[in-house]
């Protein structure tokens, strides 16, 4: 291959082909929080596992030169002891540490990352490597085969991603104390299969790149290639259909054909076309069953990266020895010594830098959560910045805090859908500024009305003056006079009789008015509720107990406004059952009622708190009353000014426990001019 210069570019190429499989792979398997993490190392490890191996190599050849490859005259550097095989040899090995980096993606940090690359590429790879394929190699020597790389790059890469899986432990929330386990949604299943694609055609050039092209039948062996390819591709596809949840997982049929890939590795070469296809198959059922059982031991491999390399290419170690030049006792050596190696050097230097390290391997939990690509990069997904916006919008006054929206994603979609809620809330909001206006222009006519009153009142009150007066000194009154009066006294009651009818009028329009538009569904109402509350009460471990909605007529009152007094009152619940310790009121519980009557609702919302104190009860709604420290003494005054605008009322029906009542007039649009039904306050109960 060194003297077909073309031929070595593009056999190089496709094994960085490979690695950009491996990189798109893996970072399409994860959670999005943490893909940028996963890329950076699948890209670190090409030039962290080339200079490592160069390294390794230069230094092997200048200490012990026979343990290494001969150097050929058409060595890259003589200074450097780096020949052109190196260059190969060293994309093997960085194939071998990548392996690695997908089994414990989402949970280790990623300097600590580096410095194992490091290791496995310089250390532990070239240990495992020249007992194999090196000139004084003591498994090369007893007959083992392993044309390229079943146990040297894929069983040990998952031996050392075994014992790193192993000793990070698995991710939060992987597996939870009642013995079941979560899977993480894929970030890009697109992704996944492309890298997957990726690697199908790096792995031509990775499995030719070992043959002597003098002598090998190229088109028979990328034949075996794909036969291998298509057995372990079939296995996984048949596999792959979830029965209890009906659907496909892609992991399956992915991992399948990478598992039948690595089965035949190691004797692609040799192999018939029938042995290929079985090997591939072997392959797929092996590196299904190891993940099973990877599982089961609750070691979190967040992409099959276990089962698939050492599960495979243990296949392919033993399955070498069924070969015309295989060697059974040396492929079983080699299936025990390649995974000692690994797995024992690695988690010894995993135990080793930790001592090192001040911050150890792993993030810490908030950062885990946070992730990755946003504690150790900087670089927030779509999905941090919309969830800091929504913290932003929380915790400020500003109105305008709209999400930006990504076009064609997911949670671009999610931020469109947050924009167009606050756009709604907004708009109430306005709303409600409106009603408040109108409210203040209500009282401006009120005052209008009084001060037109005032006149009228005063003109009486001028005649009777005189009057008086002249009753006081005995004077004669002329008949004239008292004609006068009469007709003074008639008419200014006339005008203020007229002005109290133009307000009559007007209220009672526009209480037909709500009453005939206005009405509130009991389930949308119980929603809001919940959706206040909802967090509160599990936080106070306080349980809520709603009526169901579908047996309740609809109350006629605005839907805002009915929630806006049982909130209130609920609250007020709330605050009483958190003055209590758990010991004092083990089971709180907040009720809310509700039953016809008549042409009314009555609901109830009763807690089973300490009650209403004695020096307050009769004076609950009077304005700026409160009991608590963070109150504000409006809420109950402004709930029965709310009903009363509605024709409804709200009483405190019993004290211990509390217990409050709220009338409202059902909505019936055709009986809408019906006046509503007053119901008798209970004996006892405080209005």
């Amino acid at each position: 291959m060194e003297s077909n210069p073309a031929l070595f570019v593009s056999v190089l190429t496709l094994l960085l082909f490979l690695q950009g499989g491996f990189l798109l792979f893996e970072s399409g398997y994860i959670r999005e929080k943490n893909t940028f993490n996963t890329a950076m190392k699948n890209f670190a490890d090409i030039i962290i596992g080339l200079a490592a191996y160069l390294l390794a190599h230069s230094l092997i050849r200048h200490v012990y030169p026979q343990l290494s490859y001969p150097m050929s005259s058409s060595a890259l550097d003589k200074s450097l002891l780096i020949m052109p095989i190196d260059m190969i040899m060293a994309c093997y090995a960085v194939s071998c540490i990548t392996i690695c980096s997908g089994a414990i993606a989402e949970r280790c940090r990623f300097g600590p990352y580096l410095a194992l690359c490091a290791f496995a590429a310089g250390v532990i790879y070239p240990l495992i490597e020249l007992a194999c394929w090196g000139p004084m190699g003591f498994l090369k020597e007893l007959g083992y085969l392993d044309r390229a790389g079943s146990g040297v790059v894929h069983l040990a890469g998952g031996s050392i991603a075994m014992a790193a899986a192993i000793f990070l432990g698995p991710r939060r929330g992987r597996f939870l104390p009642d013995g079941s386990v979560h899977t993480f949604p894929m970030s890009n299943v697109v992704n996944v299969c492309f890298g997957c694609l990726l690697m199908i055609i790096g792995w031509f050039g990775f499995n030719v790149s070992s043959l002597d092209l003098s002598t090998a039948n190229v088109p028979e062996a990328c034949m075996r290639i794909t036969l291998s390819c298509i057995g372990g591709g079939l296995y996984g596809l048949l596999t792959c259909f979830d029965r209890r949840r009906k659907i496909y997982r892609v992991s399956y049929q992915m991992n399948g054909v990478l598992a039948g890939l690595v089965a035949t590795t190691a004797s692609f070469d040799s192999v018939t076309g029938p042995q290929a296809f079985a090997y591939g198959i072997i392959g797929g059922a092996v590196a299904h069953i190891t993940e099973k059982i990877v599982v089961r031991r609750r070691i979190d491999d967040a992409v099959g990266a276990l089962a698939v390399h050492a599960g495979g290419g243990t296949v392919g170690v033993i399955g070498a020895a069924f070969t015309p030049t295989g060697n059974l006792a040396a492929q079983l050596i080699a299936v025990v010594y390649i995974p000692a190696v690994a797995f024992g050097l690695a988690y010894l230097f995993l135990k080793s830098i930790t001592k090192l390290t001040s911050n150890g391997l792993r993030p810490t939990p908030s950062a885990e959560d946070d992730g990755l690509n946003l504690t150790e990069h900087g670089a927030p997904s779509l999905a941090d910045e919309l969830v800091k916006t929504i913290a932003n919008r929380a915790n400020s006054d500003e109105s305008q805090s709209l999400a930006r929206v990504e076009p064609y994603t997911n949670i671009g979609a999610i931020a469109a859908q947050y924009n167009e809620l606050m756009e709604k809330l907004a708009m109430e909001f306005r709303s409600r500024l409106e009603s408040i206006d109108q409210s203040s222009k209500g009282q401006i006519r009120v005052a209008a009305l009084a001060h037109d009153l005032r006149n009228p009142v005063h003109a009486l009150q001028g005649e009777a003056y005189v009057l008086e007066s002249k009753l006081a000194a005995n004077a004669e009154i002329p008949v004239s006079r008292i004609s006068k009066t009469a007709q003074i006294i008639n008419e200014q009651c006339q005008q203020m009789e007229a002005m109290l009818k133009t307000v009559l009028a007007h209220s009672k329009s526009g209480f037909a008015l709500r009453q005939g538009n206005d009405h509130a569904h009991w389930k949308q109402v119980f929603q809001r509720l919940v959706s206040i509350f909802d967090a509160r009460l599990r936080a106070d471990d306080i349980k809520l107990v709603l009526p169901k909605s579908q047996e309740l007529t609809d109350a006629a009152m605005i839907e805002i406004e009915l929630v806006r007094v049982l909130a209130n009152l609920i609250s007020n619940s709330m605050r009483a059952l958190r003055s209590q310790s758990a010991e004092e009121n083990p089971t709180k519980r907040i009720v809310i009622t509700v039953a016809q009557q008549g042409f009314n609702l009555v609901c109830f919302v009763q807690d089973n708190g300490p009650g209403v104190a004695e020096i307050v009860k009769h004076k609950l709604f009077e304005p700026f009353l409160t009991s608590s420290n963070d109150g504000h003494g409006v809420g109950l005054a402004a709930c029965r000014e709310i009903l009363q605008d509605f024709g409804g009322e709200v009483w405190l029906d019993c004290d211990r426990p509390a217990r409050f009542g709220v009338r409202i007039p059902i909505y019936e649009p055709s009986t809408a001019d019906s006046p509503p039904l007053s119901i008798p306050t209970p004996a006892g109960s405080v209005i």
